[in-house]
């Protein structure tokens, strides 16, 4: 088992963590329900997504959309990683960032830092954590967007897309996120975005690829993910993130991540 050092700082938007293992490791096949940017500070990781093996060295980050399905690791004998992860991205909050990356056209995207930046970032994280208060956590979103623009400075501008999320669609992404223990589905959905059930479900797969009762499990499974790594039972996490049983719950979710609960969050600890 890997020997892993773990620190974080979260405030409602974002959280900040810093990764560290002594020894190699590999996370099973996962997704989060936030975007996801992980630079190398020490070590090379390699991730998989969309079909694409993805090298990361020392000074190397990627950024992956929400839902992107992936696996992380290193092979290094010592590997240490920023990650932040970013419930909500709209491009309101960051016009910078629509401008840098098509947010809608692209699941993940690479780059490089110069490594003084990169060092000069981790350092600020670590001391941040290292004087947790609140003060210092209301400092996490500042952070966490000064961070992503250095990153982001060096790319080329993009085309802002075409095609903006539709209002009705937010209202559902947002009734997903607040009420994902509980036992609602299309019908619900539907009239949350005022359509149809068949039209909000055409609407939906065209946007996001998926069904929009696939697309809701993938963020219950998220939060399942997190609150498996907490030790939490799989009876409670099934019945917390409105499974309907944990036996459903244990079959949805070796779909998906392609291990079971148990055997997930084992490899993790």
């Amino acid at each position: 088992m890997s020997l892993c050092s773990f620190s974080a700082l979260s405030d409602p938007l974002i959280d900040l963590q810093m990764i560290s293992h002594d020894t190699p490791y590999r996370t099973p096949f996962n997704w989060h329900t936030s975007w996801q940017l992980t630079a190398a500070l020490e070590g090379t990781y390699r991730l998989h997504a969309e079909e694409r093996e993805i090298l990361l060295n020392p000074g190397d980050w990627v950024l992956l959309s929400p839902m992107v399905r992936h696996d992380f690791g290193s092979s290094s004998r010592k590997s240490v990683a920023l990650q932040v992860f970013f419930r909500r991205f709209p491009p309101e909050l960051l016009p910078e960032f629509a401008i840098r990356f098509n947010y809608k056209q692209k699941l993940c995207r690479t780059g490089r830092v110069e490594g003084e930046k990169l060092c000069a970032f981790a350092a600020e994280l670590k001391k941040l954590i290292e004087e947790d208060s609140f003060c210092k956590r209301s400092q996490a979103t500042v952070f966490g967007l000064n961070f992503i623009v250095a990153l982001l400075a060096d790319l080329p501008r993009e085309p802002l897309p075409s095609t903006p999320l539709r209002t009705e669609l937010k209202r559902v992404l947002e009734l997903m996120e607040e009420h994902f223990s509980e036992p609602i589905g299309i019908a619900d959905f539907a009239e949350a975005a005022g359509l149809s059930e068949s039209r909000f479900a055409q609407l939906f797969r065209r946007q996001f690829g998926v069904s929009p009762m696939a697309f809701f499990n993938r963020i219950r499974l998220g939060f399942a993910e997190k609150m498996l790594l907490e030790q939490r039972t799989i009876e409670e996490t099934a019945a917390a993130c409105g499974f309907a049983s944990a036996q459903y719950f244990c079959r949805f979710f070796r779909k998906s991540p392609g291990v079971t609960p148990g055997t997930y969050r084992n490899e993790l600890m």
